[in-house]
């Protein structure tokens, strides 16, 4: 099997534009992020493998492309969090055009693992015990308990 370099124009032009793609990095590498057009607490990223401070992909066989979709969340103490939602590998073999196209799919993918998580946040949940009818997301419930 052999590995290609992928340079950083490809996936340029390939993302950046049209397809609504951002670049920026993360961990030493470029990375491209698109935020979803319904919420921007979710995303769609590509870990290009393409160093930050190179314009093409690391040689043979050291990594691959990375396409991660999930949701971001702030935490009353530490970083934001992140719940993922969509995680696939596309191997850099064969052509630079068929990783690029593989690339595209995997994204269209997250992107749909996107759309999906929103369509579960719209189905009706469980109907709420009356006796806790009044709770809301900012109620604190203390449980004491005893020993005997």
């Amino acid at each position: 099997m052999s590995y290609i370099t992928v340079p950083l124009q490809a996936f340029e032009d390939q993302f950046c534009g049209a397809a609504g793609f951002q670049k920026t990095t993360a961990y030493g590498e470029v990375v491209l992020v698109r935020r979803h057009d319904k919420t921007p607490d979710l995303v769609v990223k590509i870990y290009t493998s393409v160093p930050v401070e190179g314009s093409r992909a690391r040689s043979c066989g050291e990594d691959s492309i990375k396409i991660v979709a999930g949701r971001t969340f702030e935490r009353a103490w530490g970083p934001a969090g992140f719940q993922c939602l969509y995680r696939q590998r596309v191997f850099r073999v064969t052509s630079v055009e068929g990783v690029m196209d593989r690339t595209t799919k995997k994204a269209r993918e997250a992107y749909q693992a996107c759309n999906e998580f929103l369509k579960e946040q719209k189905k009706p949940r469980a109907p709420v015990d009356p006796h806790i009818k009044g709770l809301t997301s900012k109620t604190r419930l203390i449980v004491a308990g005893r020993d005997r």
